[in-house]
């Protein structure tokens, strides 16, 4: 299953997000690479904690950095 397709800034769904949120929710974390340069990264259903959207569920992309996994983007319902 394709999550979604190359991107500069902006990742549009192939699937609704609750379906993908509820999958990486029962599956747990999900590595991953980017099509357009190959890089590795880790997708996340979690629920943000804090700021404007406290409470919402959200897709968190990471990869790693220097050695250590750092959020690079994020997905919101």
């Amino acid at each position: 299953m394709r999550l979604f397709e190359p991107h500069q800034g902006n990742v549009r769904l192939e699937c609704d997000f609750n379906r993908v949120w509820d999958s990486l929710k029962m599956k747990g974390e999900l590595s991953l690479q980017a099509e357009v340069e190959g890089k590795p990264f880790v997708a996340k259903a979690t629920v943000a904690v804090r700021g404007e959207r406290s409470g919402e569920r959200v897709i968190v992309y990471l990869h790693k950095k220097n050695g250590k996994r750092t959020e690079s983007a994020r997905s919101y319902e």
